[in-house]
């Protein structure tokens, strides 16, 4: 019964570190869908990773994946194995297993991992782990610091361990307390705590209000049963609920801030989104980022929905934080909610926009792009462009290649981009027809800009147009037709770099040649004795004996 109460336990936790918050159903039909998976965590598993450790504990830490990519069910069996260490492990297990968490969330690359084992550390951590995490309050990594020092906090008052070396001290005194408390006398007595003026009291304070006889009433029930009962505390919450969010309208230290919301997002109830969405722009980026993760846990569309007020106003310092955070969100769900306001977003908001309609290949996203390319700001049309790249299709053809013909040299980079990847995805060859009709009618200077979209696509019949502008005595001409060459997707063209560098009679032409030639050669992997059996081939008549040297240096390191 006990492994079974603390599985219950186990996909609640879960439960409430997941966007899928938004419906206190979710948790219950992902779990009967999961039912034979989740079999399999069981008392006999749990015991044989414990007894396997540290490898065990390293196997298994090494299924929580970077950007929300984990499979729920190990997720759940970490939270398991978490909540039977905590309420039942002996005390050297308990502190082997808070050891290895700790260690996870320093090695952690991605910030939302270190995160994730952060969280699992504030139900099993002792205060022989605080000064570790109090290291992980200076990381670098983006809410990694904000959260180490809530952990720390909750650690120092963490009586349950049953450590026999643990210190009795004012936070073990305040922790046993508030645990013999109930109702209204433990609310004042969490509120007194957070008013304290020791932060570590505070933090033992939000931990407590974070999970308000949680276990006890779900302890007995099944997934449905559990997840029902859950809804029903949210409501009888309310109240406590009001009172918090009374609190965190009033405080104005970032780290008290923070532990309020914090525990606002983890209790579950959804009267708390109003209050939270007032933070989603919080000039503190650690405030405004646990803010975004609090709303993700209770209600994604109420969220998704105060989103827009955040764009058009979001700071430098918080632009890559916010892209991540959204990234992950349904595709439809953000389309819905977020493009209708898009003139109104700032130029970070329409940058992150830009990005995220990219990603998923929007067809949405076309339209903004194709206003954006008629803007006369320069960065606005670039990320026009930069969609375009990503989402434009057949449809969009006769406008992008006729913008490549004549758009402005200082934009015909991105121009070419969105053209050649449009290219690469389009079935219908409605771009190679267009290109290839372009070259026939371009003017010369119109040409210039068509070589740079040709190496980026890399056609056999667009190879053949490039070697024809690198013939033409048009000086310009033959120098973009280098320098396409130069980038072209394929290796094959070395050998007319080759040429060009050691027989060609101008100067800058060779010194072109030369560059391309060393940056083709310099890519990682590249079968460079393969290249300069060739080049012996070509240097071998007459040419320039200096270039001969250089390039024979070049292969020679």
């Amino acid at each position: 019964m006990k492994l079974r109460n603390t599985m219950i336990v186990a996909i609640i936790a879960l439960w409430r570190l997941s966007v899928l918050a938004a419906d206190p159903l979710i948790a219950a039909d992902w779990s009967e869908k999961e039912q034979e998976k989740l079999n399999g965590i069981n008392a006999k598993t749990l015991v044989a990773i414990a007894r396997g450790a540290p490898d065990s504990y390293k196997k298994l830490f090494a299924e929580v994946k970077p950007d929300y990519k984990s499979d729920p069910v190990e997720l759940t069996r970490i939270a398991a194995l978490t909540q039977i260490i905590a309420t039942a492990a002996k005390p050297e297990t308990r502190s082997a297993y808070a050891d290895a968490l700790l260690a996870a969330a320093n090695e952690a690359q991605a910030a939302d991992v270190a995160c994730f084992f952060l969280d699992q550390l504030r139900w099993c951590a002792t205060p022989q782990q605080t000064a570790g995490i109090q290291k992980l309050t200076k990381a670098e990594k983006k809410g990694v610091a904000a959260l180490a020092a809530i952990t720390a906090l909750a650690a120092e008052g963490n009586i349950a361990s049953q450590q026999k070396d643990a210190q009795s001290n004012i936070y073990s005194e305040y922790s046993t307390q508030i645990a013999r408390l109930s109702g209204s006398q433990k609310l004042k007595a969490l509120v007194s705590g957070f008013e304290n003026a020791d932060p570590k009291i505070a933090g033992i304070a939000m931990r407590e209000a974070s999970q308000i006889d949680i276990q006890e009433k779900i302890s007995t029930m099944g997934a449905r049963q559990a997840a029902s009962a859950m809804k029903r505390l949210h409501s009888s919450g309310r109240q406590e609920t009001k009172i918090w969010c009374e609190k965190l309208g009033a405080t104005d230290d970032p780290l008290r801030v923070t532990m309020l919301i914090d525990m606002l997002g983890t209790r579950g109830n959804p009267e708390a989104l109003e209050a939270l969405s007032g933070f989603l722009g919080y000039a503190d980026n650690t405030v405004a980022l646990a803010a975004h993760r609090a709303m993700l846990k209770l209600d994604t569309q109420t969220y998704v929905k105060a989103l827009p007020a955040v764009l058009r106003s979001l700071p430098d310092s918080q632009a890559d934080l916010f892209e991540k955070l959204i990234m992950g969100l349904p595709t439809k769900l953000l389309e819905q909610h977020l493009i209708d306001d898009f003139n109104s977003y700032s130029m970070n908001g329409k940058k992150i926009m830009f990005a995220i309609l990219g990603n998923r290949r929007s067809e949405k996203g076309v339209a903004l792009a194709l206003d954006a390319i008629k803007s006369t700001a320069t960065d606005q049309v670039a990320q026009g462009y930069r969609l375009l790249r990503d989402c434009a299709g057949p449809d969009q053809a006769e406008i992008l290649v006729n913008r490549l013909v004549r758009e402005k040299h200082t934009r015909a980079r991105h121009v070419q981009e969105a053209v050649a990847g449009a290219t690469r995805r389009d079935t219908t060859g409605t771009y190679l027809k267009l290109l290839d009709d372009a070259w026939d009618r371009a003017k010369p200077e119109q040409r210039i800009s068509l070589l740079g979209a040709f190496s980026r696509i890399g056609e056999e019949k667009f190879l053949d147009y490039t070697e024809e502008a690198l013939a033409s005595e048009d000086t310009e001409m033959s120098s973009e037709a280098i320098r396409a060459l130069s980038t072209w997707n394929s290796l094959d063209v070395l050998p007319i770099l080759m040429k060009v560098a050691y027989t060609s009679d101008d100067n800058k032409h060779r010194v072109l040649a030369q560059r391309g030639i060393v940056k083709m050669l310099g890519v990682k992997g590249v079968d460079k004795a393969k290249w300069k059996k060739e080049w012996d081939k070509i240097s071998s008549g007459e040419g320039n004996a200096q270039m001969k040297k250089t390039i024979d240096s070049f292969f020679a390191k």
